[in-house]
């Protein structure tokens, strides 16, 4: 967590030195309040504080996400999550620790997908099970987005290398049986329904009816 604060500091500073030269005026909303959100790099208490990995990464660099979007994921066919996740990688730079931590989040995003697809409506039956699976899923992903970035911040592949087999390859492990596993259990077509109909009134309420990666 030390590590993010550099870059909660980077991108704080230069959003409130956008904000202070009108940069980041975005309007004002049905009540009059002002917004000044155009040029926000990062969304702090979201990151931290998000149940999955998906919202983790919308809540960091949004102004590259943003563009990753729309210049290949909403453009690419196949795969679209992989070149994503590859072009982000080059956009970094050339470091080995960038493309072990890029290819690390193409394929927990795909784990979680397949968790949250096949698992999650499982857990949607009573507000009892719903909050385990949001304690659980917050850990998890502390647990995830920590183990995949020590590769971005020690740059060099052999350390990164050591670091993931120190702990055995376990988070990956895990991951490749997230996606194997689940689509074999066999969940009926109505609890899919059901949980792409929560998923719905969950993004209107939060006001984000958009596609995320």
């Amino acid at each position: 967590m030390l590590v993010r604060f550099k870059y909660y500091h980077a991108w704080l500073f230069a959003d409130a030195i956008c904000n202070n030269s009108g940069l980041g005026f975005s309007g004002y909303d049905e009540r009059g309040n002002a917004h000044w959100d155009l040029a926000s790099n990062v969304d702090v208490y979201k990151f931290e504080t998000s149940l999955n990995l998906r919202d983790s990464i919308e809540s960091w660099n949004k102004g590259t996400n943003l563009w990753l979007r729309l210049i290949m994921y909403e453009r690419a066919g196949r795969n679209k999550v992989l070149y994503t996740y590859a072009l982000s990688a080059l956009w970094h730079g050339f470091y080995p620790g960038y493309y072990l931590t890029f290819a690390s989040g193409a394929f927990f995003t795909m784990a979680a997908r397949s968790i949250r697809r096949h698992i999650r409506p499982l857990f949607l039956e009573s507000q009892r099970k719903k909050t385990f699976y949001d304690i659980l899923t917050f850990i998890t992903t502390r647990i995830v987005m920590a183990y995949m970035t020590f590769s971005f911040i020690l740059l060099e592949f052999m350390p990164s290398i050591k670091v993931y087999l120190y702990l055995y390859l376990f988070p990956h492990l895990l991951g490749l049986v997230a996606i194997i596993l689940p689509p074999r259990l066999g969940l009926s077509r109505k609890t899919h329904k059901q949980s792409a109909e929560t998923d719905l009134s969950e993004a209107i309420s939060n006001g984000n009816t958009h596609k995320t990666m």
